[in-house]
């Protein structure tokens, strides 16, 4: 059951993270957003995941002292450990009904070109700025997976009992959403290129701090500002995405740029690497993230660039291209 539920999870989550950022790009610029509307919105939304997250683990909790584990029949159960699963259900069941109730369906554009997979990868290829974005995804997100199985580990020392986990994972949610709230000012006062250049900088740097130290207090002050960082993270990249995807191969170049992340987070694991060397990759990752980063910034300041697919084109230009429209 647990084989059959980890592949269900390949699929909700290459969903989770395509389809609904797909659907709220396309409908940011169906209700005529700018750049800066669309980060606002993901700066929400992640800070809304953040506090969700608090609510969630402090409501299951008590969901599960509430009664004990209890046979209905044969193999049913309820109660005990069980009920935050279904609790999840019935939160589940409520945002599809809202869907389906108060979301219209957004189609994206059709260019003509398919949105098969041989189409995406060639849009990456011959557009740089959609490849140094998916290099920059898929190597954050795999040093965030990979922090997520060892952050216990690093936190625990020989003859002291555990540490209050619970505790430590809402101060982590908490620095998500000062994080969130962190790029929400940031995106008034600097490119959103560069809030992803020092967002992968810093993460890097906190990766390394483990790497240098064994203290566990130092390593939380790190980890404390990574997960800062993932609060930034994710409405960084978001805005990004949003502005450099073509909306036609939107949801497949998503699903492209998560096969890297995935073969990158299993290569640890399988390998059983110690925390020392754990760290040293995800260090080098992030620091590939942030020359991924460093890269992009560069091409879309100059927007001259060929290699880009968003070279700047001169006022009279573009009237004399309209003039043509018009004309046909």
């Amino acid at each position: 059951m647990l084989t059959i539920g980890r592949i269900l999870g390949g699929i909700y989550t290459s969903l989770l993270f395509s389809v609904f950022d797909s659907w709220l790009v396309a409908e940011s610029q169906h209700q005529g957003f700018d750049g800066g509307q669309l980060g606002d919105t993901l700066s929400l939304a992640y800070f809304g995941s953040s506090i969700a997250a608090i609510a969630a683990g402090q409501l299951g909790e008590v969901a599960a002292n509430m009664m004990p584990l209890t046979n209905l029949a044969g193999p049913v159960y309820y109660g005990g450990y069980i009920t935050p699963f279904d609790l999840a259900n019935v939160i589940l069941v409520l945002c599809m009904f809202i869907i389906f109730r108060s979301w219209s369906e957004n189609f994206g554009q059709n260019s003509g070109g398919g949105s098969d997979w041989a189409g995406a990868l060639k849009v990456m290829m011959d557009q740089k700025q959609v490849l140094f974005c998916g290099l920059i995804a898929s190597s954050f997100e795999s040093s965030m997976f990979i922090f997520v199985f060892n952050w216990t580990p690093c936190l625990m020392e020989d003859g002291e009992p555990p540490p209050p986990f619970g505790h430590i994972f809402s101060c982590f949610m908490i620095m998500c959403m000062l994080g969130s709230r962190i790029f929400s000012y940031l995106s008034g006062v600097m490119p959103i290129e560069q809030i992803g250049v020092i967002t992968m900088v810093a993460s890097a740097g906190s990766h390394l701090v483990v790497v240098a130290s064994s203290d566990v207090t130092t390593r939380f002050l790190a980890f404390l500002v990574f997960e800062a960082c993932v609060g930034m993270y994710f409405p960084m990249i978001g805005t990004l995405k949003g502005e450099i995807v073509p909306e036609d191969m939107r949801s497949t170049i998503y699903n492209i740029y998560r096969f890297p992340l995935n073969v990158a987070v299993l290569l640890p694991l399988l390998m059983n690497l110690s925390i020392t060397y754990t760290f040293i990759l995800t260090t080098a990752i992030l620091l590939l993230a942030g020359a991924s980063s460093f890269m992009l910034m560069n091409m879309r300041a100059n927007k001259g660039d060929p290699g880009s697919g968003t070279a700047k084109q001169d006022p009279q230009e573009l009237d004399a291209m309209v003039g043509k429209q018009e004309d046909a």
